[in-house]
C-alpha cells in the first residue's frame, strides 16, 4: 500500500470536510468524548473517483465471533472524523452502542467497524452497495460489563468501555473444553517474562526492558524483553529483533493478537512475537473485512 496521493488525497478532502468535528449523523452534536483514536489512511493502489460524498462512520457488528459485510452491521448515531496530513485520520466517539436486537444479547462485548461509504444518495447514512473501505484489521470493542481473560476476546481482562483491537482476536471461549496445548516459551531460567505488557522498566523483572519503541517502530501497550545475548534466556538461540530478544511462538495465537502483535522470524529464523503493521483506513472498493476470531471463519 502507498501513502495518499492524487485521487486518495481528494477522498481524504472530502472526509475532512465531512469530519470538521461534526458527527456524522446527527451533525452539530457535541459532548463528552468517551473514546478517541487514530490511524493512517492508505490506498490499496486502485485509481477511483468518487462522485459524491465520500463518509467514514462507525459500524457495530450484530455478531461476537465472525463478521462480514453483509452482515447485519449497527452504525453509530454520533461519532466525528477528521483527516489530517499525512494520511492520518482521527476518530471520537460521545455515545456507547446503540440499543438494538443483537444476536446475542447476554454478550458482555460489542464489535465495532470503521468503514467509509460513498454516500450516493445523499441521505446520511450507509445503504448496501456504498462501500468504499475501513480499517480491515483494527476495530473498537466495548465492554458492557467487566470481562475475565476468558469471556474477552482478547484473552485479557477489559473494563467497562471502549477498546481497540486488532483482528483476529484469541477469543479463548472457542478453545473452551479443548485439551491445552504446549505453548513455546524460553528457558525456565528466564527470569524476564518477555512479550508480556509493560510500562516501565521495573515492571519486566531482574535484567528486563520495557520497549515502547524500537526501531522508530511503535510496541503497543509496551513489550517486555531483555538483551537477545542474555545466556539466561536462551541467547542467540532465541528469536530476536534489533538486538531485544522476543517471546518465541509457533503461530499467531501465540502473540498479543489484540495489541497488533504477530509471529514472524526477525533478526534469527526462529519466530517471535513483534508488531504488526501499523493499523490503517484504507481507501478501498474491494476491502474486505479481516475474521473476528483466530479460530473462526467469515462467511
Amino acid at each position: 500500500m502507498a501513502l495518499l496521493s492524487g485521487w486518495a488525497r481528494r477522498a481524504a478532502l472530502a472526509l475532512a470536510l465531512l469530519g470538521c468535528g461534526d458527527g456524522l449523523v446527527e451533525r452539530g452534536y457535541r459532548g463528552e468524548v468517551l473514546f478517541h483514536y487514530t490511524g493512517q489512511v492508505t490506498t490499496a493502489g486502485r485509481t477511483v473517483d468518487f462522485a459524491h460524498p465520500l463518509r467514514a462512520s462507525l459500524f457495530w457488528s450484530t455478531e461476537t465471533d465472525e463478521a462480514g459485510l453483509d452482515d447485519d452491521l449497527v452504525e453509530q448515531p454520533a461519532i466525528a472524523v477528521a483527516v489530517r496530513f499525512p494520511g492520518i485520520f482521527e476518530i471520537n466517539v460521545f455515545q456507547r452502542p446503540p440499543d438494538h436486537a443483537w444476536e446475542d444479547p447476554q454478550a458482555g462485548f460489542r464489535v465495532g467497524f470503521v468503514l467509509l461509504y460513498e454516500d450516493v444518495n445523499r441521505n446520511g447514512r450507509y445503504d448496501a452497495g456504498e462501500l468504499r473501505g475501513g480499517a480491515a484489521d483494527q476495530v473498537l470493542l466495548y465492554a458492557e460489563r467487566a470481562l475475565s481473560a476468558g469471556a474477552s476476546p482478547t484473552g485479557r481482562p477489559l473494563a467497562v468501555g471502549f477498546h481497540t483491537a486488532r483482528l483476529p482476536m484469541a477469543c479463548p471461549w472457542l478453545e473452551a473444553g479443548e485439551a491445552p496445548h504446549a505453548e513455546p516459551g524460553l528457558p525456565p531460567g528466564c527470569a524476564a517474562p518477555v512479550g508480556q505488557p509493560c510500562a516501565a522498566d521495573a515492571t519486566c523483572g531482574p535484567g528486563g526492558m520495557c520497549r515502547l519503541q524500537l526501531g522508530g517502530t511503535l510496541w503497543p501497550n509496551g513489550y517486555c524483553t531483555v538483551s537477545a545475548d542474555d545466556p539466561a534466556c536462551g541467547g542467540l538461540t532465541q528469536p530476536s529483533l534489533a538486538g531485544a530478544l522476543l517471546q518465541p511462538c509457533d503461530d499467531v495465537d501465540d502473540c498479543r493478537l489484540a495489541d497488533g502483535y504477530v509471529c514472524e522470524a526477525g533478526d534469527t529464523p526462529a519466530l517471535g512475537c513483534q508488531p504488526g503493521a501499523p493499523s490503517a483506513l484504507v481507501v478501498d472498493p474491494m476491502l474486505r473485512l479481516q475474521r473476528i476470531c483466530a479460530e473462526g471463519e467469515v462467511e
